[in-house]
């Protein structure tokens, strides 16, 4: 009964935190609905980046720039926030946490990533960590927030 309680709770703060109503993770900040889309990643090719497409021909000049074909995204009253490390190689990973907007009215997306330390052993395969979400369209600043940790060997 008492694991049931627990599910129960555990979930209505789940689904709190992302239909955009109250306190998002004891931050201060209000939860912002978000859907993860596909962002460039292999095809930028461990180019850092932060942008901001508010309309198609900046959603298709991003993707042009990384010398790849744009994936169908409608983009009416919505915008696409795309993040790239820059990290090519095995190892390397990361996570979209949530979405938030602060007190100031700031949007903030929240990266959890991670990295191998110095000296492990890591995978062959290369990666291009990335990720890309549509939020509801507005003017306002946009933060991006990582919080990074390194793997053990």
């Amino acid at each position: 009964m008492l694991r049931a309680a627990v599910r129960l709770v555990l979930a209505l703060a789940a689904a709190s935190a992302c239909d955009g109503r109250g306190d998002a993770g004891g931050r201060g900040e209000r939860a912002v609905p978000f859907t993860e889309i596909e962002g460039p990643g292999a095809a930028c090719r461990g180019r850092r980046m932060a942008v901001v497409a508010r309309g198609q021909e900046e959603w298709r000049q991003l993707w042009d720039a990384c010398g790849a074909t744009a994936p169908a995204v409608d983009l009416t009253g919505r915008m696409a926030i795309v993040y790239a490390s820059g990290w090519a190689g095995g190892g390397f990973s990361m996570q979209l946490e949530g979405v938030t907007e602060n007190a100031a009215g700031d949007l903030v997306v929240h990266l959890a990533t991670t990295s191998p330390r110095a000296g492990c052993t890591e995978p062959a395969s290369v990666v291009y960590p990335r990720v890309a979400v549509l939020v509801p369209a507005r003017d306002a600043p946009i933060r991006i927030v990582r919080r990074h940790r390194r793997t053990r060997c």
